[in-house]
């Protein structure tokens, strides 16, 4: 057992240093792992125990004069939780500067539950060199029917009369791997990271789960939110029967899934990616509102630039086809319609208010809103260093990026009536709970 560079952080608990004619758990390992060091806590009530007659620091002397102790009065009550985080956290903190090359033993046997357990929750989120160390009771198990070392006692008499000083004494000492508490703190950084729908960071904490359905639930959203629909699909398709694709027509189910990626956007507050990726959504949903509200099929003016595949509108088909729209059209855009024109928000939401005919006034306002948030912060925000909050959203729409969200939802049921399961609006919530479930089976 390797006996340099060595420091123990001990609570001092009721057991210490000495009880029944052993050591208590503080001074077995200060026999076992000899420390250059020991760091002693005492609550209020151990400085009264302890203190008043210096019984365990003269129990460390006994055993190696050379031994530094170094006591620290704590003012945390001794069952709260709560405070014994921040003051465990600077005590170890100083112990780490005071001693940077040395390994820091925590006694996770001595004090109260509350102790012992701020003590496996900091060794397992630190980033220091720690090993934590549990005491056998020589009974191995409760050693409440010992009387506990009163006040005044004899200190040298008793450690000469120490049956853990004898040659053939048991070490007791033993380096818990205290699985259960780094599972608690692993299961609750993923379930915090998919509160916020951060699966790429949930995925990487997954080595420590070996079990599958959970690793496929996690890496099937992180694909879906990257638009990687088949790779999501063949990851994993459905959760002890139940389908993970609600929507099934592909054409559909396509455009929902953008949707919900603006949806997961809005809900983390990433306002900015929100409205730059609103263009190809609201163009697509557009289109099919035109088509399948009123009753407008726009393909018609659209064609294909041979050489690059591009879409774009043929303005002598509308002329042809419809005069008063391409009057329309004209009319509205300064220096008129350019011929060869992308198919855009601004020439769509011509289209709907032209076809909609002083009728649907409310879903008219709505898009010319959303015209108004591409032009003005999306186009901003894409070719600057600017970035888009809820403010900026309101003074050009007059609608909170919520409501924007949610009258998205609501027209792509009105769209595809009877077509949409309504589980699809609330699917990475709902995968989150089945996420939720497996991680539960680990106690």
């Amino acid at each position: 057992m390797e006996m340099k560079n060595l420091v123990l952080f001990s609570p001092v608990g009721t057991s210490d240093p000495v009880r029944g004619g052993f050591d208590g758990s503080m001074l077995h390992i200060v026999r076992n792992y000899q420390p250059e060091k020991v760091y002693l806590y005492y609550s209020e009530e151990m400085q009264t125990r302890d203190l008043s007659d210096n019984k365990s620091e003269s129990a460390i002397k006994y055993i190696n004069e050379d031994i530094e102790v170094i006591k620290i009065e704590g003012t945390s009550e001794v069952f709260s939780f709560d405070s014994f985080i921040n003051e465990f956290n600077n005590i170890v903190n100083r112990i780490s500067e005071e001693n940077p090359e040395s390994e820091i033993i925590f006694n996770i046997s001595s004090g109260t539950p509350q102790m012992k357990s701020t003590l496996c929750l900091e060794a397992v989120t630190s980033n220091k060199n720690i090993k934590v160390v549990q005491v056998l009771t020589p009974a191995k198990g409760a050693n409440r029917e010992e009387p506990e070392l009163g006040i005044g006692r004899d200190i040298i008499t008793i450690m000469e009369n120490n049956l853990d000083s004898l040659d053939e004494a048991e070490n007791r000492c033993m380096e818990p791997q205290i699985q259960s508490f780094r599972y608690s703190m692993i299961k609750s950084q993923i379930k915090s990271l998919i509160d916020i729908y951060d699966y790429e960071g949930a995925m990487r904490l997954m080595d420590n789960f070996s079990n599958e359905k959970l690793s496929k639930l996690i890496n099937h959203c992180r694909l879906r939110v990257n638009l990687e629909n088949t790779e999501a699909l063949k990851e994993i398709k459905e959760y002890n029967g139940v389908n993970l694709f609600p929507v099934s027509e592909s054409s559909i189910a396509r455009l929902v899934e953008y949707f919900l990626t603006l949806k997961l956007r809005q809900k983390k507050g990433q306002l900015t990616d929100m409205v730059i990726a609103l263009n190809p959504f609201a163009i697509e949903l557009m289109r099919e509102y035109i088509k399948r509200i009123l009753k407008v099929d726009l393909d018609y003016c659209l064609e294909k630039k041979r050489n690059t595949g591009e879409i774009y509108i043929n303005s002598a088909k509308i002329k042809s086809r419809d005069a008063n729209f391409f009057k329309h059209l004209n009319n509205s855009f300064y220096g008129g319609f350019r011929e060869g024109s992308s198919i855009s928000i601004d020439f769509l939401d011509e289209a709907v208010v032209f076809y909609a005919n002083s009728s649907r006034l409310n879903d008219v306002k709505f898009f010319n809103n959303i015209r108004k948030i591409n032009q003005v912060l999306r186009n901003t925000s894409a070719h600057s260093l600017n970035a888009v909050n809820e403010d900026d959203i309101f003074k050009v729409s007059r609608m909170t990026s919520t409501k924007i969200i949610g009258r998205f939802e609501g027209l792509l049921k009105v769209v595809f009536t009877g077509r949409i399961d309504s589980r699809a609006f609330e699917i990475y919530d709902e995968i989150n709970g089945y996420i939720t479930e497996e991680l539960d089976r680990y106690s």
